[in-house]
C-alpha cells in the first residue's frame, strides 16, 4: 500500500533552519517513508504524544502522525526541542 505525504505549514520554515546537508538527509528520510512508513529505528511516541511517530536523521528528529493512506509530517527539529514542540501542536 502507497501512502502519500502531507504537510504541516511549518515545515518549510523547519527545513530552511537546517544546515543544507542536514536538509537533503532529512527530505530524503521523508520521501522513503510513504513506501514504508515505519522503517526500522521508528518509534511510536508515548504519553501525550501517543499515536505520533518519530525517525531519527542525526541530531535531528521528523515528527510525523499516519491516519489511513496518509502521513501528515508535523515537525522537523532538533533531538532536544522536537518533543516539546510537538506537545505545543496537539
Amino acid at each position: 500500500m502507497a501512502y502519500r505525504l502531507e504537510y504541516a505549514e511549518s515545515i518549510e520554515k523547519d527545513l530552511k533552519a537546517l544546515p543544507q546537508d542536514v536538509q537533503q538527509r532529512v527530505l530524503a528520510r521523508i520521501e522513503a517513508l510513504p513506501d514504508n512508513p515505519r522503517p526500522p529505528g521508528v518509534e511510536c511516541l508515548k504519553g501525550n504524544l501517543k499515536g505520533l511517530w518519530r525517525v531519527r536523521v542525526g541530531g535531528y528528529r521528523v515528527g510525523y502522525r499516519i491516519e489511513g493512506d496518509t502521513i501528515f509530517i508535523l515537525k522537523v527539529d532538533k533531538r532536544g526541542s522536537v518533543y516539546k514542540k510537538l506537545k505545543q501542536g496537539r
